[in-house]
């Protein structure tokens, strides 16, 4: 019987070393490798620009095409002319 325990405890750490091998393997592909400080801002820009150009009709209050150029010129209301 302690022949058999022995055995089946080996069997577990054997299986153990691979899923643990394997879990480091992961994780280390996961970390994001080291980069200077010009394409970690490069890249933030790019990123800034992009977030801009797909919320952008979100954020603008107004319609750049629907303009009335005849009436630019036009004082204000509180002014008389």
């Amino acid at each position: 019987m302690a022949e058999l325990t022995r055995h089946l405890a080996g069997a577990a750490q054997q299986e153990a070393a691979p899923a643990r091998g394997r879990w480091l393997a992961m994780t280390r592909a996961w970390q994001l490798p080291a980069m200077p400080r010009s394409v970690a801002l490069a890249f933030a820009w790019v990123s800034l620009l992009v977030f801009l150009a797909v919320l952008g009709p979100a954020l603008t209050p107004h319609d750049p095409l629907r303009q009335n150029l005849m009436t630019r010129n036009v004082p204000p209301v509180w002014m008389t002319g």
